[in-house]
């Protein structure tokens, strides 16, 4: 009788109020999304594998299965991904402080978590779904010289939702550190830290999305690959330790970036 009488708990109504603006900015986000210009760049991302795809698939040297398997991980959660994350995801701070409106969304109650989780999830979701549509042709098209096409895919696109998150988490931090250079710094970033350092046979690399990204796709997908190559590039754990990293450095960098843009102030003065 009394518990039906019991009032609302104050804490649980502002997450919920939270939780509904984030998804409010998230729809306002998607719509701004849906531009001829914005629309028009995520199909030449969505487009870039596939021509890729099919230049080898009817006019070069046919590869072999496991081929198909590195070629179309390089090309999507390792290429295409990253640059829609560098379009959607490293500016989301700067394009606020240069519309003028960062002052009024930081007035707000909470209006900094929630235009810092909004844009992270608009930006993942956009980038994730063009993946996602960018490897269904590419397997469709490479389907014929593939053992087991069902499961190519299936770890493809997981693959590509994990990089949306974990690229995504790690841009946003990067958008918030230094807003007005965020994109430069994450193209620095990829190209000596995922690229470079991601690749190279040593403990450092470890620290990087793309080597557990490269392990789980091993051991996901049977391909086979010699033995110094599985020693140098690979490595025997689990894949749910590998998963338990990756969530890891996801929630890090998220939390990193809401604590940094909630006690941060920046400034919507142009630079002398």
């Amino acid at each position: 009788m009394n518990d039906a009488a019991t009032p609302t708990d104050p804490k649980q109504s502002e997450l919920l109020r939270t939780a509904r603006a984030v998804v409010a900015c998230l729809r306002f986000e998607s719509r701004r999304s849906l531009s001829i210009p914005r629309l028009a760049t995520w199909c030449l991302l969505a487009l870039f594998p596939v021509g890729i795809v099919t230049v080898f698939r009817y006019f070069g040297e046919m590869p072999r299965p496991e081929v198909w398997a590195l070629m179309l991980f390089l090309l999507i959660p390792e290429s295409m991904c990253l640059l829609g994350l560098l379009l959607w995801m490293a500016p989301h701070l700067q394009s606020e402080l240069d519309g003028k409106t960062w002052p009024y969304l930081a007035v707000r109650p909470h209006g900094r978590l929630i235009v810092f989780l909004g844009k992270y999830l608009n930006a993942v979701v956009w980038t994730a779904l063009a993946g996602l549509a960018s490897l269904s042709i590419c397997i469709y098209i490479a389907a014929p010289l593939m053992v087991d096409a069902g499961v190519m895919f299936q770890t493809l696109a997981a693959l590509v939702v994990l990089s949306s998150m974990g690229y995504g988490a790690l841009y946003a931090l990067f958008g918030v550190l230094i807003p007005k250079r965020a994109t430069l710094i994450a193209v620095g970033y990829t190209l000596t830290g995922e690229l470079l350092i991601g690749t190279l046979p040593a403990v450092v690399s470890e620290i990087t999305f793309q080597f557990h990204f490269r392990c789980l796709l091993r051991n996901w997908v049977d391909f086979t690959i010699g033995a110094d190559e599985t020693r140098l590039l690979f490595s025997e754990a689990p894949s749910w330790q590998h998963l338990a990293i990756i969530a890891g450095m996801i929630v890090g960098f998220l939390a990193l970036g809401i604590w940094l843009i909630q006690v941060r102030e920046y400034s919507i003065q142009d630079e002398a």
